[in-house]
């Protein structure tokens, strides 16, 4: 057989597309995201001369593109920002990329890319920070909050936006959905806090469903600093949950934290960024995490408080 020749192309290609230094990114809190990509390797190397974005509502870029940026003269790879009309919240976007060699020419479309947008819009919120009862200034047990939602029908889309005043574990029915990850993040806890959004789509059902969370001391109330200050943040434990589930039926359902949550105690007795988790092993999980069956004496259900966002 007779090899065949080397391939002379020198149009480079867009590969490996990601929103925020990230692959298909959800719940991105930024207005203006910003799009990379690597250069494929063509046969000999060539140099990229200019580019072109496109996003879209969908991979089809036919009638529902959002943004074209036109043609830019440029080599950037990283941080092109987005410039287009404000983005929707809570909405899948879908992008691509052309490139042109200095020569200035074009290479085909890149495979397309998506991300998500997390609540862009303040007012969209619904949900209520929420503790429970007050506590002593030695307290260091985990705070339980705990929701119950009937649904008329199957989710076919859901989202779930958290977050906590201390370190917190988002279960669905039972599902540890945030795993070991410490969320939220060090932030100026007196100012602001982080959210973490989740695809909770295959987790909701039909019928009865259990949206619990476990909020430890973590950073906010825990031992902080060369002096292991403790509550430098504050002393009162709180959860935040606003999820949005589109059903079966054609209808949405937007639930969220409020006063009608309850309150207690459970298996972790403590949470502390120093002297790491405790957790009673005698004490089931299942008495929070999916539809109780009995009460007991180290799980006592009291009505959630609404607390102020300051």
């Amino acid at each position: 057989m007779i090899p065949s020749a080397p391939s002379t192309t020198r149009i480079v290609h867009a590969v490996r597309l990601r929103t925020n230094g990230r692959g298909a990114p959800l719940g991105i809190d930024d207005p203006m995201p910003s799009f990379s990509w690597q250069l494929a390797a063509p046969t000999p190397p060539a140099e990229q001369g200019g580019y072109t974005i496109q996003v879209a509502e969908d991979g089809d870029f036919d009638g529902t593109l959002v943004w074209d940026s036109g043609h830019v003269v440029g080599d950037e790879q990283t941080g092109v920002r987005y410039a287009g009309p404000p983005l929707a919240s809570c909405t899948r976007y879908v992008w691509r990329a052309r490139l042109h060699d200095i020569g200035g020419a074009a290479s085909d479309w890149s495979e397309p890319a998506d991300f998500e947008t997390g609540v862009l819009d303040g007012g969209r919120w619904r949900a209520s920070w929420i503790s429970g009862p007050p506590v002593t200034a030695d307290d260091v047990a985990a705070l339980y909050l705990r929701g119950r939602l009937q649904l008329p029908a199957a989710v076919v889309r859901g989202r779930a936006y958290a977050s906590a005043l201390g370190w917190y574990r988002l279960f669905v029915n039972g599902t540890d959905l945030t795993g070991p990850a410490l969320v939220p993040r060090f932030t100026p806890l007196d100012k602001v806090v982080e959210y973490q959004a989740y695809d909770v789509t295959e987790h909701f059902r039909e019928g009865a469903n259990i949206v619990a969370i476990a909020v430890g001391d973590g950073r906010y109330r825990g031992r902080l600093g060369v002096l292991s200050r403790r509550s430098v943040y504050g002393t009162r434990l709180a959860g935040f949950v606003h999820v949005e589930l589109d059903l079966a039926d054609g209808t949405s359902v937007c639930f969220t934290t409020d006063e009608g949550w309850s309150a207690g105690t459970g298996r972790i007795t403590r949470c502390d960024p120093k002297d790491g988790e405790h957790a009673d092993l005698s004490v089931p999980d299942s008495d929070w995490l999916t539809a109780p069956s009995r009460r007991t004496a180290s799980t006592p259900r009291r009505r959630c408080l609404r607390i102020p966002a300051g």
